[in-house]
């Protein structure tokens, strides 16, 4: 899968911090997870508008990996310091060339988003519910 959406254009990063699956396990491993690459969401042309965005948005695009532990200890020294002004450097980056950088689940989704306009699918933003199947309190799908 990563190899066919790398295909399609997705640009992946490492997620050096995260477990593949669980890191307790014998076969468990941190630092195979990957992300997708920051994504300027002008990029979907008017799909952007019905891009739903959480109400926290970051100030700066972030990866999930490495840099983003700095963050808490910016000001505790130097190597974690350095590494917090580089990344809001490179969030400023964005920002001067007026891109509407996202990251981490949000960059993903839009990454797809750009292959599912390029392969001219549709998309079907509002479809109603007509029917659900229930058994005693449970849904059942």
């Amino acid at each position: 899968m990563v190899k066919f959406l790398e295909e399609k254009g997705i640009k992946w990063v490492p997620g050096m911090k995260y477990p593949d699956n669980y890191p307790e396990k014998p076969d468990g491993k941190i630092g195979r997870s990957l992300e997708a690459e920051i994504f300027d969401a002008r990029k979907l042309g008017e799909m952007a508008e019905n891009f739903r965005i959480g109400g926290l948005e970051a100030p700066i695009p972030l990866y999930s990996g490495v840099k983003v532990t700095s963050l808490p200890k910016a000001f505790t020294n130097f190597q974690d310091f350095t590494t917090v002004v580089g990344m809001f450097i490179n969030g400023f980056k964005h920002k001067i060339k007026r891109e509407k950088p996202l990251s981490i689940g949000a960059g993903l989704v839009a990454s797809l988003m750009k292959i599912v306009n390029y392969l001219k699918a549709p998309v079907w933003l509002s479809t109603p519910l007509k029917d659900m199947l229930t058994k005693t309190t449970r849904l059942w799908a």
